[in-house]
């Protein structure tokens, strides 16, 4: 499946996110920028959407930052997705800056 592509990272982990809103929103809007690929970002609803990890949350933006974190750590898994018996539908933009799109077809080993 391979790694989401650098340039698109090293934006997402500019963003170290701390317990200050304020402080904070420039780096999520520079992240909701990225990953909305050739999409326009609706500034006010990213905003709302951001400010919830700070108001909704015991652990303030603890969610956002391990999953920041856990694309630092990616470990490619495509190869084990063979194993899972259940059926599943996924849905998938042919513009997603992060995952290409390539990943989400079945192919056999």
């Amino acid at each position: 499946m391979g790694r989401p592509p650098k340039e698109v990272m090293d934006v997402l982990l500019t963003n170290e996110p701390i317990q200050n809103f304020s402080t904070n929103l420039e780096g999520f809007m520079r992240s909701w920028e990225v990953l909305n690929g050739d999409d326009e970002v609706d500034t006010q609803t990213a905003s709302t959407y951001t400010k919830d990890f700070y108001t909704r949350s015991r652990h303030a933006v603890g969610v956002v930052w391990n999953h920041i974190q856990s694309q630092e750590k990616y470990i490619d898994l495509s190869d084990q997705l063979f194993n899972i018996k259940v059926g599943g539908m996924f849905i998938h933009g042919d513009k997603d800056p992060l995952i290409p799109c390539q990943a989400g077809v079945q192919h056999k080993n």
